[in-house]
């Protein structure tokens, strides 16, 4: 075993990779609040300190109001980022326990403010698994890109249940099953191929977005086509990046 990292700090976030669900215990005092995490431009991994949930839009919000903020991504890739001129939550509240990545376009400064006390908030969303479309990654996956598709309007063949699928050749990287929830976007989360598998369970960088719609009436599975790029770098896979689609 190599340790390069040295003492843990409180500012900063880790990635970890296991063999399996377990738990990593921390012992010792909580961290004095409000503490200032460092941010430098481009990336940056941070641990959340606190042991009160938040509102993200209470932690991130200061970064969207100064202007700095471009991205965060939690460790299953859900994000908060704006689209078509309005700032989407993938997440909706900040976890002990958790970290996440956050670019901002230049050197700046977070700050957590103690939460109020006895707050709780669940971070988990009323999503409703896929059937039809399974991942081929498990557990959180790595390294995501995030994907959104304009919800068509006025009369629609999707309909609550249907499945969109997200495909790098014959291979399912990502998945949403149709909800009645409101909103101008689908968003689907699409994960990285862990280079530590033996198997192939994520996206190669470069390769073709591939999009699937499954009907759950008739069970019928068809190629979404036509489909325009409103934001991004084209139909291809970037890890932690984004990309506006519009599909007939």
């Amino acid at each position: 075993w190599i340790d390069e990292i040295g003492p843990m700090r409180l500012t900063e976030g880790y990635k970890i990779r296991v063999s399996g669900s377990t738990s990593l215990t921390l012992v010792g005092q909580p961290v004095t609040l409000p503490m200032d995490i460092p941010l430098e431009a481009g990336w940056n991994i941070i641990g959340y300190p606190s042991v009160i949930s938040q509102s993200s839009s209470d932690v991130f919000g200061p970064l969207i109001s100064s202007g700095t903020l471009l991205k965060v991504q939690d460790e299953a890739g859900a994000a908060i980022e704006q689209v078509g001129g309005e700032w989407l939550y993938g997440f909706t509240s900040a976890e002990p326990g958790e970290g996440y990545r956050v670019k901002v376009n230049t050197n700046t400064v977070l700050i957590i403010y103690p939460g109020t006390k006895g707050k709780i908030l669940s971070a988990e969303k009323t999503t409703t698994r896929p059937i039809h479309f399974i991942p081929a990654y498990t557990g959180n996956g790595l390294d995501h890109m995030n994907i959104y598709i304009e919800r068509p309007e006025g009369k629609t063949v999707l309909s609550t249940g249907d499945e969109i699928g997200v495909y790098d050749g014959d291979l399912c990287v990502g998945s949403f099953v149709i909800n009645e929830e409101s909103g101008k976007y689908i968003s689907v989360t699409v994960s990285y191929d862990d280079p530590e598998t033996v198997v192939k369970d994520g996206f190669i960088e470069g390769n073709t977005i591939l999009l699937r719609l499954w009907d759950s009436e008739t069970g019928e599975e068809k190629p979404l086509e036509k489909i325009e790029v409103v934001k991004g770098h084209g139909m291809v896979f970037e890890r932690m990046w984004t990309v506006v689609l519009k599909a007939e």
